[in-house]
Protein backbone atom coordinates (compact mmCIF):
# COMPACT_ATOMS: atom_id res chain seq x y z
CA UNK A 1 0.00 0.00 0.00
CA UNK A 2 1.68 3.38 -0.90
CA UNK A 3 2.10 6.44 1.24
CA UNK A 4 -1.05 8.21 2.18
CA UNK A 5 -1.41 12.08 0.86
CA UNK A 6 0.37 14.42 3.42
CA UNK A 7 1.76 11.72 5.04
CA UNK A 8 5.52 12.69 6.12
CA UNK A 9 8.34 11.38 4.52
CA UNK A 10 9.98 8.41 6.78
CA UNK A 11 12.99 9.63 8.49
CA UNK A 12 16.01 8.09 6.43
CA UNK A 13 18.25 8.94 9.18
CA UNK A 14 16.17 6.12 11.37
CA UNK A 15 15.66 4.10 8.16
CA UNK A 16 19.61 3.86 8.26
CA UNK A 17 20.22 3.39 11.84
CA UNK A 18 17.78 0.28 11.99
CA UNK A 19 19.66 -0.86 8.76
CA UNK A 20 22.41 -0.76 11.02
CA UNK A 21 20.61 -2.95 13.81
CA UNK A 22 19.43 -5.37 11.58
CA UNK A 23 23.01 -6.04 10.75
CA UNK A 24 23.88 -6.33 13.35
CA UNK A 25 21.35 -8.90 14.89
CA UNK A 26 22.23 -11.06 11.79
CA UNK A 27 25.89 -10.48 12.31
CA UNK A 28 25.17 -11.70 16.17
CA UNK A 29 22.92 -14.98 15.32
CA UNK A 30 25.72 -16.24 12.95
CA UNK A 31 27.94 -16.36 15.74
CA UNK A 32 25.71 -20.10 16.26
CA UNK A 33 27.66 -21.26 12.99
CA UNK A 34 31.30 -19.46 13.67
CA UNK A 35 30.91 -21.24 17.26
CA UNK A 36 30.67 -24.44 15.41
CA UNK A 37 33.87 -23.52 13.22
CA UNK A 38 35.69 -22.62 16.27
CA UNK A 39 34.67 -25.85 18.09
CA UNK A 40 35.71 -28.04 15.17
CA UNK A 41 38.81 -26.36 15.10
CA UNK A 42 39.49 -26.82 18.42
CA UNK A 43 38.38 -30.20 18.60
CA UNK A 44 41.05 -30.94 15.39
CA UNK A 45 44.04 -29.22 17.24
CA UNK A 46 43.06 -31.46 20.13
CA UNK A 47 43.53 -34.37 18.16
CA UNK A 48 46.80 -33.29 16.74
CA UNK A 49 46.72 -31.40 13.70
CA UNK A 50 48.97 -28.43 14.94
CA UNK A 51 48.08 -26.62 12.24
CA UNK A 52 43.96 -26.74 13.40
CA UNK A 53 45.35 -23.99 16.68
CA UNK A 54 46.12 -21.04 13.81
CA UNK A 55 42.33 -21.68 13.23
CA UNK A 56 41.27 -21.62 16.42
CA UNK A 57 43.31 -18.07 17.11
CA UNK A 58 41.46 -16.47 14.24
CA UNK A 59 38.16 -17.44 14.43
CA UNK A 60 38.74 -16.01 18.45
CA UNK A 61 40.04 -12.93 17.02
CA UNK A 62 37.27 -12.37 14.66
CA UNK A 63 34.32 -12.96 17.85
CA UNK A 64 36.22 -10.62 19.55
CA UNK A 65 36.89 -7.97 16.77
CA UNK A 66 32.96 -7.92 16.72
CA UNK A 67 32.18 -8.18 19.77
CA UNK A 68 30.87 -4.45 20.04
CA UNK A 69 28.38 -3.69 23.05
CA UNK A 70 29.77 -8.17 24.36
CA UNK A 71 32.05 -7.09 26.75
CA UNK A 72 31.80 -10.43 28.26
CA UNK A 73 32.05 -12.38 24.95
CA UNK A 74 35.23 -10.11 23.92
CA UNK A 75 36.83 -11.10 26.94
CA UNK A 76 36.05 -14.33 26.68
CA UNK A 77 37.56 -14.27 22.96
CA UNK A 78 40.69 -12.60 24.28
CA UNK A 79 41.46 -15.11 26.61
CA UNK A 80 41.46 -17.80 24.02
CA UNK A 81 43.57 -15.89 21.42
CA UNK A 82 45.90 -14.81 23.46
CA UNK A 83 46.23 -18.19 24.99
CA UNK A 84 47.10 -20.21 22.26
CA UNK A 85 50.57 -20.55 23.29
CA UNK A 86 49.65 -22.57 25.80
CA UNK A 87 48.03 -25.46 24.19
CA UNK A 88 44.59 -26.89 23.15
CA UNK A 89 44.23 -29.19 26.62
CA UNK A 90 45.34 -26.19 28.94
CA UNK A 91 42.93 -23.77 26.87
CA UNK A 92 39.95 -26.18 26.69
CA UNK A 93 37.46 -24.06 29.88
CA UNK A 94 38.21 -20.85 28.37
CA UNK A 95 37.16 -22.62 24.94
CA UNK A 96 34.06 -23.80 26.39
CA UNK A 97 33.56 -20.67 28.20
CA UNK A 98 33.72 -18.57 24.83
CA UNK A 99 31.78 -21.24 23.14
CA UNK A 100 28.30 -20.95 25.34
CA UNK A 101 28.92 -16.97 25.95
CA UNK A 102 29.24 -17.23 21.41
CA UNK A 103 25.87 -19.57 21.42
CA UNK A 104 24.11 -17.70 23.87
CA UNK A 105 24.51 -13.87 22.05
CA UNK A 106 23.41 -15.57 19.04
CA UNK A 107 19.98 -16.80 20.56
CA UNK A 108 19.18 -13.93 21.87
CA UNK A 109 19.84 -11.84 18.58
CA UNK A 110 17.98 -14.98 16.58
CA UNK A 111 14.90 -14.26 19.32
CA UNK A 112 15.10 -10.60 18.55
CA UNK A 113 14.97 -11.47 14.72
CA UNK A 114 12.14 -14.05 14.76
CA UNK A 115 10.24 -10.62 17.02
CA UNK A 116 10.96 -8.77 13.83
CA UNK A 117 10.23 -11.19 11.32
CA UNK A 118 14.10 -12.73 11.35
CA UNK A 119 15.12 -16.66 11.00
CA UNK A 120 15.24 -19.31 13.62
CA UNK A 121 17.36 -19.04 16.67
CA UNK A 122 21.06 -20.15 16.08
CA UNK A 123 20.63 -19.60 12.50
CA UNK A 124 21.29 -16.93 9.87
CA UNK A 125 18.08 -16.83 8.05
CA UNK A 126 18.89 -17.59 4.11
CA UNK A 127 20.93 -14.56 1.77
CA UNK A 128 21.25 -13.14 4.83
CA UNK A 129 24.44 -10.70 5.78
CA UNK A 130 25.45 -13.43 8.19
CA UNK A 131 24.90 -16.35 6.56
CA UNK A 132 27.10 -14.51 3.65
CA UNK A 133 30.00 -14.41 6.35
CA UNK A 134 29.95 -17.64 7.39
CA UNK A 135 29.88 -18.81 3.96
CA UNK A 136 32.70 -16.69 3.99
CA UNK A 137 34.37 -18.57 6.68
CA UNK A 138 33.87 -22.02 5.44
CA UNK A 139 35.43 -20.87 2.10
CA UNK A 140 38.15 -19.40 3.84
CA UNK A 141 39.28 -22.79 5.70
CA UNK A 142 43.18 -23.24 4.97
CA UNK A 143 43.98 -25.90 2.17
CA UNK A 144 40.10 -26.42 2.08
CA UNK A 145 38.36 -27.44 -1.08
CA UNK A 146 35.84 -24.64 -0.67
CA UNK A 147 39.04 -21.96 -0.47
CA UNK A 148 39.99 -23.48 -3.78
CA UNK A 149 37.11 -23.22 -5.25
CA UNK A 150 36.57 -19.58 -4.10
CA UNK A 151 39.79 -18.70 -5.53
CA UNK A 152 38.77 -19.66 -8.49
CA UNK A 153 35.87 -17.58 -8.28
CA UNK A 154 37.85 -14.60 -7.60
CA UNK A 155 40.10 -15.36 -10.46
CA UNK A 156 36.97 -15.37 -12.99
CA UNK A 157 34.64 -12.04 -11.38
CA UNK A 158 36.44 -9.00 -10.81
CA UNK A 159 34.78 -8.92 -7.58
CA UNK A 160 32.57 -11.07 -4.45
CA UNK A 161 29.23 -11.24 -4.46
CA UNK A 162 29.06 -9.84 -1.15
CA UNK A 163 31.21 -6.37 -2.31
CA UNK A 164 28.93 -6.07 -5.28
CA UNK A 165 25.90 -6.25 -3.09
CA UNK A 166 27.49 -3.54 -0.78
CA UNK A 167 28.86 -1.42 -3.68
CA UNK A 168 24.76 -1.53 -5.00
CA UNK A 169 23.83 -0.34 -2.29
CA UNK A 170 26.13 2.39 -1.94
CA UNK A 171 25.11 3.69 -5.62
CA UNK A 172 21.49 3.75 -4.10
CA UNK A 173 22.81 5.20 -0.92
CA UNK A 174 20.92 9.07 -0.46
CA UNK A 175 23.91 11.68 0.32
CA UNK A 176 23.48 15.44 1.43
CA UNK A 177 22.88 18.33 -0.33
CA UNK A 178 26.31 19.67 1.04
CA UNK A 179 27.80 16.57 -0.58
CA UNK A 180 27.42 17.21 -3.58
CA UNK A 181 28.51 20.45 -4.01
CA UNK A 182 32.12 18.72 -3.45
CA UNK A 183 33.87 15.54 -4.88
CA UNK A 184 33.30 13.28 -2.25
CA UNK A 185 36.28 12.27 0.06
CA UNK A 186 37.24 8.26 -0.89
CA UNK A 187 38.10 6.01 1.56
CA UNK A 188 39.24 2.22 0.78
CA UNK A 189 37.63 -0.41 3.41
CA UNK A 190 39.83 -3.97 3.72
CA UNK A 191 37.69 -6.59 5.71
CA UNK A 192 37.05 -10.46 5.32
CA UNK A 193 33.81 -10.01 6.47
CA UNK A 194 30.57 -8.95 4.80
CA UNK A 195 28.81 -7.50 7.36
CA UNK A 196 31.79 -5.19 8.90
CA UNK A 197 32.15 -4.39 5.51
CA UNK A 198 28.69 -3.16 5.06
CA UNK A 199 28.05 -2.02 8.58
CA UNK A 200 31.18 0.24 7.61
CA UNK A 201 30.79 1.78 4.29
CA UNK A 202 27.46 2.27 4.87
CA UNK A 203 28.29 4.58 7.80
CA UNK A 204 31.41 6.07 5.82
CA UNK A 205 29.01 7.04 2.62
CA UNK A 206 25.57 7.67 4.23
CA UNK A 207 26.84 9.87 7.18
CA UNK A 208 29.93 10.79 6.44
CA UNK A 209 29.56 11.85 2.36
CA UNK A 210 32.48 9.50 1.65
CA UNK A 211 32.76 7.59 -1.76
CA UNK A 212 34.02 4.12 -0.17
CA UNK A 213 35.35 0.91 -2.53
CA UNK A 214 35.44 -2.40 -0.26
CA UNK A 215 37.85 -5.34 -0.51
CA UNK A 216 38.15 -8.35 1.23
CA UNK A 217 41.52 -9.86 -0.67
CA UNK A 218 44.73 -8.68 -1.26
CA UNK A 219 44.12 -9.44 -4.97
CA UNK A 220 41.38 -6.68 -4.59
CA UNK A 221 43.13 -4.29 -2.79
CA UNK A 222 45.99 -4.38 -5.55
CA UNK A 223 43.03 -3.42 -7.80
CA UNK A 224 41.65 -0.93 -5.81
CA UNK A 225 44.69 1.03 -5.38
CA UNK A 226 46.11 0.55 -9.25
CA UNK A 227 42.28 2.82 -10.47
CA UNK A 228 44.59 5.70 -10.20
CA UNK A 229 42.38 7.75 -7.96
CA UNK A 230 44.07 8.66 -4.97
CA UNK A 231 42.44 7.50 -1.33
CA UNK A 232 42.39 9.85 1.54
CA UNK A 233 41.81 6.82 3.98
CA UNK A 234 42.76 3.10 4.07
CA UNK A 235 41.02 0.96 6.34
CA UNK A 236 42.83 -2.29 7.31
CA UNK A 237 41.76 -4.99 8.79
CA UNK A 238 44.66 -6.92 10.88
CA UNK A 239 43.89 -9.95 10.19
CA UNK A 240 42.78 -12.37 7.00
CA UNK A 241 43.04 -15.33 4.99
CA UNK A 242 46.39 -15.22 3.56
CA UNK A 243 47.48 -11.62 4.28
CA UNK A 244 47.28 -9.45 7.21
CA UNK A 245 47.18 -5.10 7.63
CA UNK A 246 50.67 -4.74 7.93
CA UNK A 247 51.25 -6.28 4.72
CA UNK A 248 48.43 -4.30 2.71
CA UNK A 249 49.80 -1.33 4.73
CA UNK A 250 53.04 -1.63 3.13
CA UNK A 251 51.40 -1.86 -0.44
CA UNK A 252 49.60 1.40 0.21
CA UNK A 253 52.22 2.93 0.86
CA UNK A 254 54.69 1.70 -1.89
CA UNK A 255 51.98 2.72 -4.15
CA UNK A 256 53.11 5.80 -6.67
CA UNK A 257 49.21 7.19 -6.52
CA UNK A 258 48.45 6.27 -2.78
CA UNK A 259 51.40 8.27 -0.75
CA UNK A 260 49.29 11.14 0.46
CA UNK A 261 46.58 8.25 2.14
CA UNK A 262 45.89 7.92 5.56
CA UNK A 263 45.79 4.25 6.62
CA UNK A 264 44.75 2.75 9.90
CA UNK A 265 44.84 -0.58 11.12
CA UNK A 266 41.39 -1.76 13.37
CA UNK A 267 42.41 -5.15 15.28
CA UNK A 268 41.44 -7.02 18.70
CA UNK A 269 44.72 -7.11 19.88
CA UNK A 270 47.46 -4.69 20.06
CA UNK A 271 50.47 -4.49 17.31
CA UNK A 272 52.96 -5.92 20.78
CA UNK A 273 50.53 -9.35 20.80
CA UNK A 274 50.79 -9.94 17.01
CA UNK A 275 54.95 -9.42 17.20
CA UNK A 276 54.80 -6.90 14.69
CA UNK A 277 57.50 -3.78 14.13
CA UNK A 278 55.47 -0.53 13.09
CA UNK A 279 58.44 1.67 13.20
CA UNK A 280 59.08 1.03 8.89
CA UNK A 281 56.03 2.18 6.71
CA UNK A 282 53.38 1.27 9.91
CA UNK A 283 49.86 2.94 9.86
CA UNK A 284 49.30 6.63 10.80
CA UNK A 285 47.11 4.94 13.59
CA UNK A 286 45.92 1.24 15.35
CA UNK A 287 43.06 1.48 16.85
CA UNK A 288 41.46 -1.47 18.92
CA UNK A 289 38.35 -3.55 18.10
CA UNK A 290 35.28 -3.72 18.70
CA UNK A 291 34.18 -0.52 17.89
CA UNK A 292 31.05 0.92 16.71
CA UNK A 293 30.49 2.04 12.81
CA UNK A 294 29.63 5.48 14.39
CA UNK A 295 32.76 5.49 16.05
CA UNK A 296 34.87 4.38 13.22
CA UNK A 297 33.17 7.85 11.14
CA UNK A 298 34.19 9.93 13.90
CA UNK A 299 37.31 8.78 14.34
CA UNK A 300 38.13 9.19 10.54
CA UNK A 301 36.67 12.52 10.41
CA UNK A 302 39.51 13.72 13.54
CA UNK A 303 42.40 11.84 11.47
CA UNK A 304 41.64 13.66 8.51
CA UNK A 305 40.45 16.96 9.71
CA UNK A 306 42.42 17.26 13.31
Amino acid sequence: MGQERGEPDPDPLAAFEARLGALKREREAGLGERAASLEAAWRRWRAGQAEAAEEVRRLAHRIRGGAEGRAELAERAGAVETGIGEGAEALGARVEALLAEARRVAAEASARGEATGGGAPGSAAPGSAAQEEAEAERRAAPGSAAQREAEAERRAAPGSAAQQEAEAEHRAAPVSAKTELAPPRRALVVDDEPTILRLVSMTLERMGGFAVTTASTEREVRAALDEGAPFEVVLLDAMMPGTDGLTLCRLVRGHEAQGEARVVILSATSAEELGWDLSESGPDEWWRKPMAPTEVLARVRTLLDG
